[in-house]
């Protein structure tokens, strides 16, 4: 499958596809993207970290805040579509975003401290998530 990532310059993505990771932390949202086969290019047996995500959330120490994440499509991750690595139901706005995901996949593994977790879609919203 051909790896690809296009975007505009300024600043609104429009395909994701074929990726380990389609988004991080590192920018401050996402809206009206469409992510795809998160996990299914070349550099996912390339990482030492496996991770076929859409969307991932390392440990935050910094305070942030209103990090939105709105009226975007996530079609089949490998693995899981959400990593989180504590808790961000206070810093993240997530509405209105379609998720399909592959039988058996969950849609968060949410990790805190030593303790790990793994839910489906009724799961997210039962987090707080919409």
């Amino acid at each position: 499958m051909l790896n690809s990532f296009r975007f505009i310059l300024a600043g609104v993505i429009v395909l994701i596809s074929s990726v380990s990771l389609s988004v991080e932390y590192y920018v401050d949202s996402i809206n009206g993207d469409v992510c795809r086969d998160a996990g299914f290019g070349w550099g996912y047996d390339q990482r030492p970290d496996i991770n076929g995500a859409h969307l991932l959330f390392y440990e935050n120490k910094a305070i942030t805040e209103n990090f939105v994440v709105r009226n975007n499509t996530f079609i089949n991750a490998r693995n899981w579509t959400v990593r989180m690595e504590n808790d961000w139901r206070k810093s993240l706005r997530i509405e209105n975003n379609r998720i399909r995901s592959l039988p058996g996949v969950p849609v968060i593994r949410w990790i805190t401290g030593m303790h790990e977790a793994f839910f489906d879609i009724d799961g997210f919203k039962a987090l707080g998530f919409n």
